[in-house]
């Protein structure tokens, strides 16, 4: 199993400041590393159909609409799935400073209790680079 972590936003809750109002945490999983690999392969295609170097990374915050459905529809056929937690800090109910490292250690805990299979591959796992 190859699971990627990734974030949005910023954890501080200091909208005033520059905060953004939306923090969110995504973990998307390949369950078969075969099929994983197959989708990098393919991503590598569609940049160069795209006409995008080699090293471009999909950015979706910065990137047109048209690539963006491009890229989810080469990914369209892939087995994976993905699991979010967004966090709204401008409800007002939010009280709590959330720190990178407690996510992180909160995502790798919660993932491996579902997927026992999973925990052998601790580096994997820790995608936030911690």
């Amino acid at each position: 199993m190859l699971v990627f972590i990734d974030e949005s936003g910023d954890p501080g809750l200091k909208l005033n400041s520059g905060s953004s109002e939306h923090f969110i945490v995504t973990l998307v999983a390949f369950e078969d590393n075969a099929e994983a690999l197959a989708a990098d392969q393919r991503i590598q295609q569609l940049k160069g159909e795209l006409g995008f170097a080699r090293e471009f990374e999909f950015k979706f915050n910065k990137l047109k609409g048209e690539y963006r459905e491009a890229f989810l529809t080469a990914m369209a056929g892939f087995g994976w799935f993905y699991f979010s937690v967004v966090i709204n800090g401008s409800s007002g109910r939010t009280r709590f400073r959330i720190r990178r490292r407690t996510i992180w250690s909160n995502w790798r805990t919660w993932f491996a209790e579902r997927w026992p299979a999973a925990t052998h591959r601790k580096k994997t796992l820790n995608a936030a680079g911690d």
